[in-house]
């Protein structure tokens, strides 16, 4: 993993999906992952996290 991030208008061949990417690093890491109806998430964002240490 180089850690560099390319964004471009479209998805091209060989991209991660980041929120997947973030969604394994967290269990990986002993955190927890809640999948919630998109109407449950506020702003109609994609993606809410809490950050807890």
């Amino acid at each position: 993993m180089s850690n560099e991030l390319n964004v471009h208008p479209e998805a091209e061949p060989g991209d991660d999906d980041l929120l997947n990417l973030a969604a394994v690093q967290t269990l990986l890491n002993g955190g927890i992952v809640y999948a919630v109806p998109p109407d449950s998430v506020p702003d109609e964002a994609r993606l809410a996290a809490v950050f807890r240490y």
